[in-house]
């Protein structure tokens, strides 16, 4: 967990003060994704400009209670579940040792104004009422929505939200009729330095891939592949080296709601329009299995590569070298 936040001016104002972040899981949690990556990096950016930064998530089995690293205090409890009850009655407890509380909601908030007075922004990536049902049976379901809409609605309408895109802010609003003042500070990358405009332009693209391939992936096959092949097509021309031979890449955690299945499906119709195309399907998760599984009755080994994890420099230059990157997740 140990890195060096990037060097810049030090803002005076975090400097002593209590922050309490809590999220389902810290980034040593063996189903750590960006979630983590994203809450880990704020909590220690804010450590390195001098507050005293607290990081409550759950405990897996093999992580100890408490740890320290870059400066952040971690403390870990309960599990899947129970982690929510349970950082609610430790913050409690210690309500008087904070000065504010980051809140974030990883299908469901911490409901942390319940038990605390002082400012606490709710940090939303993207609203999970679609996934619920793809992850529990009906009734825990249905039960996750209330929270996610009414009781978190109810609960935030006084407190500042952060989204990470103005996408989240919209659903906020049409799906969750979410009340509350809501800010927008968008996810960030670590760069090499003057590569500002290279990336720049890279992120446009991808931008347009991501939209592209979540289309696709609502549609019939022909669509998606027309899609993807237009996009290829498009980026060549505008003077990227391309020999014919596309390389897409997802990256992410192979969960159901990332619906990758339907990544593999498109590569067996995109194969046969751009012979030796690879998809490069970097990251690990349980659906990793099935997945492998369909690559191989489909006969795509040759097509479909899953790398599991990888270092950051590793996917880096996988995505640096790539035509496209594609997402069919679902939220």
């Amino acid at each position: 967990m140990s890195t060096k936040p990037s060097t810049g001016p030090s803002p005076e104002w975090p400097a002593g003060l209590r922050i309490a972040l809590v999220n389902w899981r810290d980034p040593e949690h063996p189903e750590a994704g960006g979630a983590e990556t994203y809450a880990w990096q704020i909590a220690r950016r804010l450590a390195a400009y001098g507050a005293r930064v607290t990081f409550a998530a759950s405990r897996p089995a093999g992580l100890a209670r408490r740890a320290r690293a870059d400066g952040v205090d971690v403390v870990r409890m309960g599990g899947r579940f129970t982690v929510y009850p349970r950082v609610l009655a430790w913050l409690a407890l210690r309500r008087r040792r904070f000065d504010a509380v980051l809140d974030c909601q990883n299908g469901i908030p911490f409901f942390t104004p319940w038990v605390v007075r002082v400012p606490v922004f709710c940090v939303v990536h993207h609203v999970h009422d679609r996934q619920f049902g793809v992850h529990f049976p009906p009734w825990l379901a249905a039960l996750g929505r209330v929270l996610e809409g009414p009781v978190a609605r109810w609960t935030y309408r006084r407190h500042a939200s952060i989204a990470v895109s103005h996408s989240t802010v919209t659903a906020m609003r049409e799906r969750l009729h979410w009340t509350g003042p809501i800010h927008v500070v968008p996810n960030a990358v670590t760069a090499a330095a003057g590569d500002a405009t290279d990336n720049a332009a890279d992120n446009a693209t991808d931008a347009a891939a991501d939209g592209a391939a979540n289309r696709g992936a609502d549609s019939a096959t022909d669509g998606a592949a027309d899609s993807v092949t237009d996009s290829v097509t498009d980026r060549g021309a505008n003077g990227a080296a391309t020999d014919g031979t596309p390389a897409l890449v997802c990256v992410g955690r192979l969960v159901a709601h990332k619906r990758v299945e339907r990544l593999v499906a498109l590569a067996v119709e995109l194969r046969e329009r751009h012979p030796g195309l690879i998809l490069h399907l970097v990251g690990r998760g349980p659906e990793a299995p099935a997945i492998e599984a369909e690559v191989t009755r489909r006969g795509l080994q040759e097509t479909v590569q899953l790398h599991g994890h990888l270092s950051h420099e590793a996917k880096d230059a996988l995505v640096a070298g790539a035509d496209l990157h594609l997402s069919a997740s679902q939220g």
